[in-house]
């Protein structure tokens, strides 16, 4: 008998934000591709003690933490001390987990059976230069744990649940997008810029994205000294994607004092998708008659950029008088009657079986 279970979920296929519009200016240029600024991160935002019971003497305290960019080398921004009820401090050192994200205090003998202990740890965010986040300069962290006499645990995978659904990603590419005549796309996004527009794409893929829940509570009995590979530690999920197949995980039990691991077959969740992953043509009709004052236009030149003095009128359009009326009667503003809304505002998706267009608001 499978120690997990799966259950599919599958949603409407949602449009993902692939396209930002740029107001209309007086004398439109060519679009250009811009990447948003990503800031350098490093440190620690919270550490919490996992264990609520007793640990095995032998055993290790493990740490969930809430950080930014953080390695091996970011335990120079951290000190931890231990001591037993006598206030005598306990020999050990803090050790760096990366999968799953962790903190890990590791004795440097067995602890005593029936002993009551005191975790103190100070963090020093200031040791990172140049960090561009908003972190806490500092923070402590106190906390008590108890020991028992119980054996390490053998390592085993709890029970792990399942859940994909189907997304469909316009494709970045100006070759095969269509616009409301006037519009303006910018691949990517660039915070000093206003947005406005509607264009829809022709070509997407169809991706399916799954994500797996253990039942990490079924480690408490061991005084949690079961971790799990790929798993997040406060969450309990893993997730993985795909386009050409099932997304799948292996799970990887491990005991967090020895290391000693079992590793299990591999789950899968999303099999009666399958079909509808990868390249997928896109039909936009639809939204583009909703949004719209007239004739779509593709604007892409021979360099692959997009240049509003040389756009296309799309031949698959018909006309929809009341999606026209709709488009033009209720106050948006455009050149030749487009349908695109005013610079400003949050984003709002049209999701529909066809067009998976997105409007930039």
């Amino acid at each position: 008998m499978r120690p997990w279970s799966s259950s599919i979920i599958l949603v409407a296929p949602r449009a993902v934000a692939v396209l930002a519009l740029a107001a209309v200016a007086a004398a439109p240029t060519p679009a250009q591709a811009c990447d948003p600024y990503i800031p350098q991160c490093e440190g620690w935002s919270a550490i919490e003690l996992l264990q609520a019971a007793a640990i095995p003497a032998e055993g290790v305290l493990v740490l969930r933490v809430d950080a930014s960019g953080v390695s091996e080398g970011s335990l120079a921004a951290l000190s931890a001390t231990v001591t037993d009820a006598g206030d005598q401090v306990i020999d050990g050192a803090l050790e760096f987990s990366e999968d799953p994200l962790a903190l890990v205090w590791r004795p440097a003998a067995a602890l005593t059976p029936g002993m009551t202990y005191d975790l103190h740890i100070d963090v020093d965010n200031t040791v990172f230069a140049g960090n561009e986040c908003e972190l806490p300069a500092g923070f402590s962290v106190d906390a008590s744990f108890s020991v028992d006499d119980a054996a390490l645990p053998e390592p085993f995978v709890p029970t792990i649940d399942s859940a994909a659904e189907l997304t469909i990603v316009e494709y970045l590419q100006f070759e095969t997008m269509l616009c409301c005549n006037g519009a303006e796309p910018y691949i990517g996004s660039c915070s000093t810029s206003e947005w406005g527009g509607f264009c829809a794409a022709t070509e997407g893929d169809g991706r399916i994205d799954a994500t797996f829940t253990a039942d990490l509570a079924a480690f408490a009995a061991t005084g949690d000294q079961i971790g799990l590979r790929g798993f997040d530690l406060g969450t309990g999920e893993a997730r993985a994607s795909a386009s050409d197949k099932a997304p799948c995980v292996t799970p990887n039990a491990f005991v967090w004092a020895t290391g000693e691991a079992v590793l299990m077959a591999e789950i899968c969740a999303g099999e009666n998708l399958v079909d509808q992953a990868g390249p997928q043509q896109l039909d936009p009709l639809a939204a583009l008659q909703a949004e719209c004052g007239d004739t779509p236009v593709n604007c892409a030149d021979a360099s692959g950029q997009w240049d509003s003095s040389q756009c296309e009128p799309w031949d698959g359009w018909v006309e929809d008088d009341s999606a026209g009326e709709s488009a033009t009667g209720g106050g948006g503003s455009g050149e030749g009657g487009c349908g695109c809304r005013s610079a400003g505002g949050d984003a709002g998706a049209i999701d529909n079986a066809t067009g998976f267009a997105r409007d930039w608001r």
